[in-house]
């Protein structure tokens, strides 16, 4: 997930990618990455599975289905989700090579914080920040100080 979708209404999306299961309105669009932007992403909490579920790690899952959305609707589907347009993809060793590129990437665990509803495009980025720059200071602190 990255940065807000502006000006994209979810009520836009059947028309725009043929979408014939109802939509919520009023829901954040975000941008997912430059792959596949014809195709509408669900990341979502784990507790939500189809056959076009696909799992990315102990938190989360990705699903690129109208049936999501039905089952949302149904009050079936996942507790946690977001709705992105596109997907990040990387080649064989690419990602690596960026996170060795001083200053380019700050890593941390995915937290759940990443389902909060944030009003504000940069508050999900500063709170996990904040959260993982405190962990990381406390446990170089405690490591001075045995």
């Amino acid at each position: 997930m990255n940065q807000l979708v502006l000006n994209f209404r979810t009520d836009s999306i059947p028309k725009i990618y043929g979408i014939k299961a109802p939509i919520p309105t009023n829901i954040p669009v975000y941008c997912g990455g430059p792959v596949s932007t014809d195709k509408i992403t669900i990341v979502h909490s784990k507790d939500y599975k189809n056959s076009n579920t696909s799992e990315v790690n102990d938190i989360s899952s990705v699903t690129f289905d109208d049936q999501i959305f039905i089952d949302i609707d149904k009050g079936k589907g996942p507790k946690n989700w977001k709705i992105m347009l596109g997907f990040c993809a990387w080649l064989p060793g690419q990602l690596e090579a960026e996170f060795k590129r001083k200053g380019s990437w700050l890593m941390a665990d995915l937290d759940k914080l990443i389902w909060g509803k944030y009003k504000k495009k940069a508050k999900m980025w500063t709170r996990i920040v904040e959260k993982h720059s405190s962990e990381q200071a406390t446990q170089f602190l405690e490591s001075i100080t045995k």
